[in-house]
């Protein structure tokens, strides 16, 4: 049928009207890439044979599509959603999240100035930046609501970044409120030295 374009659209036109031809034009292993291409070029001029010419090349394409497509269609919605939903809830809460991090706090005098007397849990010590969250805070302020003033939490965020192995840390309201290098330079003691240290 490879010889000439006459044989190839008589070929054509006999596949269309007999469907066993079909079967049987497909069968070498050379001629089913050639046969199909000249199928759909006859049929493409000729308007008449075009539903029946097109319906066997497009279920042989179908039947062989069809077979990677189901594992692969089962495989991505079976697959992603399980390690998601078991990382959400097979991941267990931090211990900066879920246990205490502040053991005591109490406003005493330091020096004839009133100072913040925090002790922080073991916990906190090693939380890191994790302690300078919004959990370690708000703590503070359950138990000394009016320690809530301009600076204290800036100097408190710096002893849990910077000091976590001081027994105790003090926060003085009546330093000043600066930015984060000033605070650093100052070791968390703007406006004057750590009591601690004095």
């Amino acid at each position: 049928m490879s010889r000439s374009v006459g044989h190839r659209l008589s070929a054509a036109l006999l596949i269309v009207g007999m469907s066993a031809l079909t079967g049987a034009c497909a069968g070498p292993p050379t001629s089913p890439t050639a046969e199909p291409t000249g199928l759909t070029t006859g049929l493409t001029t000729e308007p008449t044979p075009e539903p029946g010419a097109s319906s066997p090349s497009e279920v042989a394409g179908s039947a062989t599509t069809q077979r990677p497509s189901p594992p692969t269609s089962s495989t991505h919605p079976s697959t992603h959603p399980a390690p998601e939903e078991a990382s959400r809830t097979g991941a267990a809460p931090s211990p900066c999240e879920s246990e205490a991090l502040i053991e005591a706090a109490e406003w005493i005098e330091l020096d004839g100035r009133s100072s913040l007397e925090v002790r922080p849990t073991e916990v906190l010590r090693q939380c890191g930046l994790h302690g300078a969250s919004e959990k370690a805070w708000p703590e503070v302020l359950e138990l000394i609501p009016d320690a809530d003033t301009d600076g204290m939490r800036e100097q408190f965020t710096c002893h849990v970044l910077f000091a976590p192995t001081k027994d105790v840390w003090h926060l003085e309201p009546w330093r000043p409120v600066v930015d984060g290098p000033q605070l650093l330079a100052a070791r968390c003691n703007p406006g004057g030295a750590d009591p601690d240290l004095g």
